[in-house]
């Protein structure tokens, strides 16, 4: 009976134990044994039991020994080494990543036959925190994308499973190795389906998003090596995922632009979203589509699309409103945009009134056609070359005086011109005339057209009539919406001029 009962509580103990450490199973006889005497081994072979209770080994015993002294042992016994040492490698490696070697983490990556590699979306949603975007205090190394609950995750680029598990971080994560050292982590999930070591297919599934409260997100991050790259250079431009993009419609003087934050906006895909949400019938509608970024607390960059798609330079009216939307947004009454490598400073000068410093005006630059061209031009559109000038206020113009234009030859000779050989990165065209001391005035702008208003072309007009002679420091530029304030000081023009916010919502791209 007493060597029955030494049996069964043997029994017992395994069975505790290895549902305690199910994956030390195949080894714990090997420990039990390592852990009796000589003789309980002798007693053993001889069908004699161990005497007493007290000799058998206590399962918290063999469990703290295993922690302690064969943690190693036992997770090389359950995997080949070199995966459980590439498993060591990518798991410490992808949460010290380096977010500050930015000439390395811009250089593009290609596959073995030298294409640009392309990453499939992992996961239905959008993008809501874009690479090195601080979030809760610390800049992610990574991208968030909107998950709901359970939802599908799959493979962005094919390759081998180096870590699969739990992380104190990010929750249960899968890392995947690829050619040429790439490296892409998902994390947040709810359940993940390789096993590690597996080698696993682009858009194969690799596991289930968490899409509760407190994890609303897929995290998704990509390395080559051991420096963080921002994978959204490189996920499908064709399929991009539908998003939900947050704007607000502002318009100066009619000028209307629509505007959005740079973390919702794809630039890899830029011309034909730009054209969709620029169309007055099939999109929002609107002049140009400013994309911002907050670079700075009192500092906006900022972004011109024109209508066609193409890159617009600076945007007197645009730089207005955004102005105002970071007024709003900081409480402050001055703040500076940011246009390519211009800095534009703007101050509150009324009740949604704006006013922004636009530089000095050039009045010589590559980009202008020589005299004998001006000449040319002024003879085939039968107009005065004495009253025409170019002007270079950060974007380029072309200021026609003229008293006797019809708004059919605005037209006409603004398409003409805007897109003339003698201006290869085309033209804004400026049609002003002079009437009781203000200048009245129409712009056909490139890549958008005839405009209610333009901000910089009143301020290159401005600065044409009065090196001409015709008007003093301060003018008034009238539109058909109504009236900017001009002035020189200190060589720079000042623009004065009331903004309005029409609509914010959200559209879909």
């Amino acid at each position: 009976m007493h060597k029955f009962y030494s049996i069964m509580l043997l029994k017992e103990q395994l069975t505790l134990i290895s549902s305690k450490l199910r994956h030390l199973l195949p080894i714990l006889p090997a420990l039990f044994l390592c852990s009796c005497t000589s003789t309980d081994l002798v007693n053993l072979a001889s069908g004699k039991g161990l005497g007493t209770v007290s000799k058998i080994p206590r399962p918290e015993k063999i469990i703290s020994s295993v922690i302690d002294k064969n943690i190693a042992a036992t997770r090389q016994y359950s995997m080949p080494k070199e995966i459980y040492e590439e498993k060591l490698t990518d798991e410490k490696l992808f949460f010290e990543q380096d977010l500050k070697n930015d000439d390395q983490s811009k250089k593009k990556i290609h596959d073995n036959k030298g294409k640009l590699i392309t990453l499939s979306w992992p996961i239905k949603g959008k993008v809501v925190n874009k690479f090195k975007e601080t979030v809760n205090g610390k800049s992610i190394s990574g991208i968030h994308i909107s998950a709901k609950k359970n939802q599908e995750v799959y493979c962005a680029l094919q390759g081998k499973v180096t870590y699969v598990g739990p992380h104190s971080q990010f929750g249960k994560t899968i890392i995947i190795r690829s050619e040429n050292g790439i490296k892409i982590a998902y994390a947040y999930l709810s359940k993940t389906f390789p096993k590690l070591g597996d080698q696993v297919k682009q858009k194969q599934l690799l596991g289930l998003a968490c899409g509760t409260k407190e994890h609303p997100v897929l995290y998704f991050a990509m390395q080559k090596g051991t420096i963080s790259v921002n994978p959204m250079q490189y996920l499908e431009r064709i399929n991009y995922m539908p998003k939900e993009v947050p704007f607000v419609k502002m318009h100066g003087l009619g000028n209307d632009f629509v505007i959005v934050e740079d973390k919702f906006f794809n630039y890899q895909n830029a011309k034909h979203e730009v054209k969709l949400v620029c169309d007055r019938r099939l999109g929002v509608g609107c002049d140009q589509m400013i994309v911002f970024s907050k670079t700075l607390p009192d500092e906006y960059g900022m972004v011109v699309f024109n209508q066609d798609g193409s890159k617009g330079e600076v945007c007197g009216n645009a730089t207005r409103c955004l102005a105002w939307l970071c007024f709003q947004d900081t409480g402050k009454q001055n703040c500076s945009i940011r246009v390519l490598d211009k800095v534009i400073p703007c101050f509150v000068s009324g009740k949604d009134k704006i006013s922004v410093n636009m530089g000095t005006p050039k009045f010589q630059a590559e980009w202008m056609p020589s005299s004998d061209i001006m000449w040319k031009l002024a003879k085939n559109y039968s107009l005065n070359a004495r009253e025409m000038m170019c002007v270079d206020m950060g974007n380029p113009h072309l200021v026609i005086l003229n008293q006797n234009i019809t708004e059919n030859f605005m037209s006409k000779v603004g398409a003409c011109l805007s897109s003339h050989h003698s201006f290869p990165k085309g033209v804004n065209v400026n049609f002003a005339k002079i009437k009781n001391d203000a200048i009245h005035l129409k712009v056909w702008e490139r890549g958008t057209g005839l405009t209610l208003a333009c901000g910089s072309g009143a301020c290159a007009t401005f600065s044409a009539i009065n090196k001409m002679g015709f008007v003093n420091d301060e003018v008034t530029v009238k539109f058909a919406v109504g009236d900017l304030q001009l002035s020189l000081q200190d060589s720079n023009v000042i623009m004065e001029g009331p903004v309005e916010k029409t609509i914010e919502g959200t559209f879909t791209l």
